[in-house]
């Protein structure tokens, strides 16, 4: 193996784009797009007005001379010269300011100088710019940072595409990201990618050796006093034993902290003042008769930032109101000269280090009265993706920051939408700190099933009902109890999603005895129970609970007909329960009465759709085990009109059940070797659309759909046999062939 330090340390310095400042576009799709990295020349001299704390300390700019990091450095090359993984994705995880940046950008430099083509990814449904294209090497590293600034869908379909878009090439992807809580639902979605997952690295302090981080405060201090331009000398190292300064950002934030005091002759901070000093040093290179309109738009470019270009700055600006029209270009084009874009022609960057940047967002908060209404405007205004960024950003300011938790609850509270665009930290976050009540609206916020949430949302439940006491019996627990079920249902973890269920159905059982008002959830957790009891195998001790459940429902839509809805539900679960009991004669009664009842209840409300298509499937479903193709075809068709419009507005939410139709039609129209070869078109069509469907789906969750994945398959297999075994096959299979869209052929 090369040597470590010949071989990193003195390695090129990999930066995004050319010396003309070109971007080369590896590869660009609708959600991301990677771009080729390519060595720069290592500058020691700074412009004046450029030496602000944060620049300096910005792992980009690599001020400070890479530190190496002998044993980590050498799993990573290891990893690169697997000859066993011709792909394979490996995750580099540890809190802000430990060096994963730098680290990643040593590693880069190693790779490309070993002949790899290194790549970075972003994540463009964030503001990126465009470029020119490139070819691909025969060895590619892929690096992702901010990970958890992604969204899954964009992170999942990038990576599964990389053995198809560089086919024939080596390929490895690093992700680097704060927290490793992700890993398991990207391990999971990976599944079906030809890609080895190792296990995740955890990256730790920089040394914990007191007189190694002595001399790696020296270090970093004479870099910094090269780049202030600042007369050699020895800076003292202050006391380090504090364990904080295991952290690279913390131990040169102390450096850079001591030349500066020392230069101007005063008071070196302590640990706990650092970012507050380096802050204070930063805004003294802005502009003194343009000091309010900079300072908030450094508070929006760190949330929002970096934007791909002037326009969709200025018109960030402006809805900020910090600045209109020629005013506005003027407070870009004096930010980007404090701030210029280190990753390429972008502009209104954030200001870094994060860890310094969230500092700053929690110190303007603090001062400024007027800066979370701000905040909440431009939620309400910008894109899913920048939304979900800065809430990514105030989630970790957060975090450490106390006084700034209630802004972002209230944000959550206010702007109820936003809990669908919330990424996992944001998540985490809540669980950590927020108040039971705020983890309580935001989970009422979510949708009952949602391909992003699959995981957050199961995380968060758990943790609501951890926080409820098992006794005296609690209403609110029970409901927790009764939706993680479900929660846990949507993952196929059946086992614990009954044990959810029978723990819920025993607390409403006690409720009910005294406040009859607890009814209608008594009856919901019993039509749970029934279907969980079905999935694990005991049809027979599922029709009863089911049964329990209509009865009480009828009871009370008697009562008050808005339980109609609850009712409908449940008419068609109990017809599923005694499907699965093979009482098939019983079965059609219920499923017939819930269509019929849904029907009714669309007409006064829309917003029922869903719930009538899904009736009919059932409907379908068991008409067709009855042989009844004719009725069985009518209902699957009925649901796929209803189901077709749902998913082209919400198709994260509404996809799975629309390829679920698509199975029953398709099944039903060859649902025997003398399937009408008039019937055949429309069930390859329908076949079709659930394989691509269920596809995408099991792209974000293998565990969850990889079984209606490899339905969708046998079931094209189906319609494909019956075209095989027509009397007009030649005829029929060429007009399944023209039915295919070109780009799946």
């Amino acid at each position: 193996m090369a040597s470590v330090v010949n071989s990193w340390i003195n390695g090129p310095n990999i930066q995004i784009g050319s010396a003309g400042g070109d971007v080369t576009i590896a590869l660009e799709r609708a959600d991301y797009r990677l771009d080729w990295l390519s060595p720069m020349p290592r500058g020691t001299w700074v412009p004046r007005h450029q030496r602000t704390p944060g620049y300096l300390l910005d792992a980009r700019r690599e001020t400070v001379p890479y530190r190496p990091r002998p044993d980590v450095q050498q799993r990573l090359e290891e990893w690169l010269d697997d000859p066993d993984a011709p792909m394979s994705v490996l995750l580099v995880h540890g809190p802000g300011g430990l060096g994963k940046t730098r680290l990643a950008n040593a590693f880069a430099g190693f790779a490309h100088q070993r002949g790899w083509g290194v790549a970075r990814a972003l994540d463009q449904r964030a503001s990126t710019p465009a470029g020119m294209a490139g070819s691909a090497p025969g060895h590619v590293l892929v690096v992702v940072d901010y990970a958890e600034r992604w969204h899954p869908d964009a992170l999942v379909a990038m990576i599964s595409a990389l053995p198809t878009d560089f086919a024939g090439s080596t390929l490895r992807v690093l992700v680097l990201a704060r927290s490793p809580s992700a890993w398991p639902q990207l391990t999971t979605q990976l599944d079906r990618v030809p890609t080895d997952l190792p296990e995740p690295m955890e990256l730790g302090h920089l040394t914990s050796d007191p007189r190694e981080r002595e001399q790696a405060f020296r270090d970093a201090a004479d870099a910094f006093r090269r780049a202030l331009a600042l007369p050699p000398g020895p800076t003292a190292p202050i006391d380090l034993a504090d364990d904080a300064y295991g952290s690279a950002l913390t131990l040169h934030m102390a450096a850079l902290a001591a030349v500066c005091a020392d230069r101007d002759e005063q008071p070196r901070p302590g640990l706990a003042e650092l970012s507050g000093y380096l802050l204070s040093h930063e805004r003294r290179f802005w502009p003194v008769d343009d000091y309010n309109r900079i300072n908030a738009a450094v508070f929006v470019a760190t949330l929002f930032g970096p934007v791909s270009d002037l326009e969709t700055a200025r018109e960030l600006l402006e809805r900020a109101h910090i600045a209109t029209g020629a005013e506005a270009n003027e407070a870009v084009v004096r930010h980007d000269r404090l701030y210029p874009s280190g990753n390429g022609p972008t502009t209104l960057e954030p200001l870094r280090p994060d860890l310094l940047g969230e500092d700053f967002v929690a110190a303007h908060l603090a001062a400024d009265r007027h800066a979370a209404e701000l905040l909440s405007n431009l939620l309400a205004q910008e894109q899913p993706a920048l939304a979900r960024q800065a809430l990514v950003v105030l989630a970790a300011t957060a975090d450490r920051h106390e006084h700034v938790r209630p802004v972002l609850w209230g944000l959550l509270d206010e702007h109820r939408s936003l809990v669908v665009e919330a990424a996992l930290p944001v998540f985490e976050v809540l669980i950590a700190h927020a108040p039971f009540e705020t983890c309580w609206a935001v989970f009422g916020g979510l949708p009952e099933f949602h391909i992003a949430h699959l995981y957050s949302g199961l995380a968060l439940a758990e943790h609501l009902v951890d926080a409820l006491p098992a006794t005296p019996p609690d209403w609110r627990r029970a409901y927790m109890l009764n939706h993680l079920s479900k929660r846990r249902a949507d993952l196929l973890l059946v086992e614990p999603a009954l044990a959810a269920a029978r723990e819920s159905t025993e607390v409403y059982e006690v409720l009910v005895e005294h406040d009859p008002r607890h009814l209608p959830d008594y009856a919901g957790s019993l039509s749970n129970l029934g279907g969980y009891l079905a999935q694990t195998g005991d049809d027979a001790g599922a029709v009863e609970p089911s049964r329990r459940a209509v009865e009480i429902f009828r009871e009370l839509a008697d009562i008050e007909p808005a339980h109609a809805i609850n009712l409908a539900e449940s008419l068609t679960n109990l017809s599923n329960r005694l499907c699965s009991d093979n009482n098939w004669t019983d079965a059609h009664e219920p499923a017939r009465e819930a269509v019929e009842l849904l029907r009714g209840l669309v007409e006064h409300d829309r917003r029922l759709l869903p719930r009538l298509a899904g009736a009919c499937t059932n409907l379908g479903i068991q008409l067709a085990q009855a042989g009844d193709k004719p009725g069985a075809l009518e209902a699957a068709r009925e649901a796929i009109a209803i189901r077709s419009e749902l998913v082209s507005a919400e198709p994260a939410v509404h996809m799975a059940d629309y390829a679920k139709d698509c199975i029953v039609l398709a099944w039903g129209q060859a649902l025997d070797n003398g399937a009408a070869s008039a019937s055949l078109p429309e069930a390859w069509r329908a076949a079709h659309t659930a394989l691509h469907a269920y596809r995408v789906l099991a792209e974000v969750s293998e565990h969850a759909f990889a079984g209606q994945l490899l339905s969708a398959l046998s079931t094209a297999a189906d319609v494909l046999r019956a075209a095989a075994m027509s009397s007009d096959r030649g005829t029929v299979l060429a007009t399944l062939d023209e039915l295919l869209p070109d780009h799946h052929r």
